[in-house]
This record gives C-alpha cells, structure tokens and sequence, in this order.
C-alpha cells in the first residue's frame, strides 16, 4: 500500500486507486496528479510500503500481496510525484531472510530511497 500522510490530516492511497499492471502508463500519471492534488501544496510524509509492489518484483516483504504493479511502474509513480512538497519519507516492510540470493526486494528499497532522496533534493532547489 502507499500510503501519502500531509501532516495537516492522513489520507491513504492503497491499491484501488494506484495503478494494477497498468498497460497504459497514463494511469500511473493519473495517480500522480491525485496525490499532488490531495497533498495541495502541503508539507507530505510519504511512506512507500514494499507490499505494494507485486510479490515477483518485492519477494521479501512481511505480507506480499499479489496483483500490485511491477518495481518499473512503482518507481515511474515516484518519478512523477514533482508537484509535492516532500519534507520526509521512508520505505517499510523489507524483510532480508525471505529475499532471494540477489537481493532484488533490497535493491529495490535502495532505488525507491534513491529516489525519495531525489525528489526531496529537488524540492529545495
């Protein structure tokens, strides 16, 4: 789930309203525009929770859930998230002993941080 927190009031985004292996990337843009219009401009928390992410993409997630969108579409949604106005973040749910030898659900935190990191830095520039 992802779950957008302004520190005004908590709304929460889960998996209805994000994108479910989006064919049309232009969803995954729709939503981006639904959190930018709910955060309007406030002070938002993000928290970006791994279970959101489908289970072939995120192995190592303490509740995987089936059906979420791929890492690629995950990390498309935090590309477009420029209109808000992140003052903080973090990534949940990694659970290291269920990851595979390749660490793809590490990996994917990491980049998913990279990228919070990133949207932050561009906020105060």
């Amino acid at each position: 789930m992802l779950k957008l927190v302004p520190m005004q009031a908590v709304n929460w985004l889960d998996r209805r309203e994000t994108p479910s292996r989006a064919r049309d990337w232009s969803v995954i843009g729709i939503v981006a525009a639904r959190i930018a219009e709910r955060t309007a401009g406030r002070p938002a928390y993000l928290t970006f929770d791994l279970d959101f992410v489908d289970p072939a993409f995120a192995p190592a997630v303490q509740t995987p859930e089936a059906g979420g969108p791929s890492a690629r579409e995950a990390l498309d949604l935090l590309r477009r998230l420029q209109a808000i106005n992140l003052v903080g973040c973090d990534v949940v749910e990694l659970c290291p002993p269920f990851d595979h030898p390749g660490q793809t659900t590490a990996l994917l935190a990491a980049t998913v941080l990279a990228e919070l990191l990133a949207l932050r830095s561009a906020m105060k520039s």
